[in-house]
């Protein structure tokens, strides 16, 4: 047996892991939470629990990354993800050990600008974003903890695979330039706007579609 499953079995039947608190009406506790992992690198999240056997949150993110010039047609690159979800934890036996499942929304894209030649009309500087959304529902197990006393810090770890649905992709073209904005039709009609949106939409249908692995650490506190 590896390592790794003697670890979860251990944390499993740790005694943290089952010690039950019957929580009243009084005790509800809820607060800010700060989420690193993957596929989300970071978001920020409202943990709540007032019941030993549930516990649920809400969280969103949005993180993006420069990339820089990419060649001398593309000057500038930004990707990025952003998110919004729910969740709901059952603790089977009313300690810090669960099984949860989340449901979300996500958005992948990329921002990129650049400038279409048009003979005999314009040099037109163009922005482009590349989006690919789609829903997604993560099966996950962990642990979360409730420390201290008076200031109640949260600790979690979870586990699972994130299984994305209903993925959809889109181009969004503009014309910074307010005097050219009317070529903005004739832009769409060239050959190279076309063929790139055949292939965004035939990438995003594939890419968002794609089952990711789902780890996640939180930190926070309760009050």
């Amino acid at each position: 047996m590896t390592w790794g499953r003697w670890l979860l079995i251990v944390l499993v039947i740790s005694p943290g892991a089952h010690a039950a608190h019957h929580y009243t009406p009084e005790e509800a506790e809820i607060g800010p939470t700060l989420v690193v992992g993957l596929p989300h690198p970071l978001m920020f999240a409202i943990d709540g629990r007032n019941h030993e056997y549930l516990s649920a949150g809400i969280g969103l993110g949005n993180v993006s990354i420069p990339l820089g010039k990419a060649n001398d047609e593309v000057t500038s690159i930004r990707v990025g993800i952003s998110n919004v979800e729910v969740r709901g934890r059952v603790h089977p036996f009313g300690g810090t050990f669960f099984l949860g499942a989340i449901l979300g929304s996500q958005d992948l894209y990329a921002r990129a600008a650049t400038t279409v030649i048009i003979p005999d009309v314009a040099n037109i500087p163009l922005s482009l974003e590349a989006k690919i959304q789609s829903g997604y529902l993560t099966p996950h197990l962990g642990w979360f903890w409730v420390l201290g006393q008076r200031f109640r810090m949260t600790l979690g770890l979870e586990l699972g695979v994130q299984l994305p649905f209903s993925a959809k992709s889109s181009l969004d073209p503009q014309i910074g330039e307010p005097t050219l904005s009317s070529y903005l039709d004739l832009v769409k009609t060239t050959e190279p706007y076309r063929r790139l949106e055949a292939d965004l939409v035939n990438a995003g249908n594939r890419i968002g579609l794609i089952k990711l692995p789902y780890a996640a650490i939180r930190l926070g506190w309760m009050f």
